[in-house]
């Protein structure tokens, strides 16, 4: 970084789960083209700044809260997500929230009117809507949120990840499906009608594409300790079907994925990704995340879950497998066979929508990055 360059200071997540590392390279390539002027530190998001990080963020233009589905309710955000909102007080700059997205669980626009923050979330939230430009938000139901609670001051841009430098979209016509990614969800480890659902699907698809590669996306570490994950995939070896760990970083998720001619599955940045190279994709929910993404790409997003209740009582209930919090949508596997089959014979018109939907957003995303200070 040039020593005299102006920058910004980035808040970013990138653990283990591929999907928040690919945030994290697309925006920092949108930053790269459209400003310049403008050099950027990548700091972790989940950790509180040492002394050294506070000066490095006071003489910064911004400090820029940076994807993923970074503003949850309740006290969320300040016990995990952005710690340092405990004491915000020492953050003089201006603060900016680039393409951050909600948690419902329902996706349903009645759901917002009750989404609920902490008190020192709204503070955040206050100072993110006063920074004096606007911040942007990744789907229409988080802009609803934050409308309902009065902050006018957000634009919808979509994720970082949507938006790709150095590939026009081509829109298809036909499928020719040599490979399939199948991305594998995480409800399943605490959901038996999901885990279900999961595994019909997964034999499904071999079956009905017996001819095409079959591979199943780990987003997350395999990790031997996590016993609902050692089952799935020995459920997955068991029929003799490849599978791959891409989790820790953008680069194994974007090489396979890149590889596929069609995706399916259960992961947002799975669907985003493939959305944005122009490969067909098919995305199911498991949360209220995918059914806002419709919303944003239209094409073929798929509900396939169902809230039966909420509440603290019945998430509890759910963790310690007692009782089912979501319901597995029935029927969907004939519903997805018969849907790729239609487009790969009919023009491809959904498939389509969703490369069409990030070539109509994109301006919106280059106006707020032009805006920032």
């Amino acid at each position: 970084m040039s020593e005299n360059k102006k920058y910004y200071v980035l808040l970013t997540g990138g653990k283990n789960n591929a999907g928040d590392f690919l945030i994290k390279t697309r925006a920092k390539s949108l930053l790269d083209h459209y400003r310049k002027d403008r050099a950027y530190h990548d700091l972790d998001g989940w950790k509180t700044f040492s002394a050294d990080q506070i000066d490095l963020v006071n003489n910064a233009e911004a400090l820029i809260l940076t994807g993923g589905p970074s503003l949850q309710p309740g006290s969320r955000i300040e016990s995990g997500i952005y710690p340092f909102i405990k004491a915000l007080e020492k953050v003089k700059v201006p603060i900016y929230t680039f393409g951050v997205g909600y948690k419902g669980s329902k996706g349903t626009w009645g759901e917002n009117s009750n989404y609920s923050f902490s008190e020192l979330s709204m503070r955040l939230l206050q100072r993110v809507n006063q920074s004096g430009g606007k911040s942007s938000v990744r789907d229409y139901h988080t802009l609803d949120v934050l409308q309902k609670k009065g902050f006018k001051n957000f634009v919808m841009t979509g994720c970082p990840a949507l938006y790709q430098q150095n590939k026009p979209l081509e829109l298809k016509e036909k499928l020719e499906i040599r490979k399939i990614g199948f991305s594998l969800g995480v409800s399943y480890k605490l959901n038996s009608s999901m885990k279900q659902l999961m595994r019909s699907l997964i034999t499904r698809v071999s079956k009905e594409f017996d001819q095409a590669d079959l591979t199943i996306y780990f987003h997350h570490r395999i990790n031997p300790e996590d016993r609902a994950q050692a089952e799935m995939l020995d459920y997955v070896k068991s029929l003799g079907i490849s599978f791959k760990d891409i989790s820790g970083g953008a680069e194994k998720l974007m090489e396979e994925y890149s590889d596929c001619d069609l995706h399916i599955g259960f992961r947002v940045h799975a669907h985003i990704f493939c959305s944005s190279i122009g490969t067909p994709s098919i995305l199911l929910s498991e949360d209220g995340r995918a059914i806002a993404l419709k919303e944003v790409l239209n094409g073929l997003v798929f509900r396939a879950h169902t809230v039966s209740s909420e509440g603290i009582p019945t998430k509890v209930l759910n963790r310690l497998k007692l009782i089912d919090r979501f319901k597995a949508e029935e029927g969907i596997e004939n519903t997805l066979i018969n849907t790729i089959k239609y487009e790969s014979d009919n023009g491809c018109i959904r498939f389509n929508q969703a490369f069409q939907s990030i070539l109509a957003h994109r301006n919106k995303m280059q106006e707020f990055i032009e805006q920032l200070p």
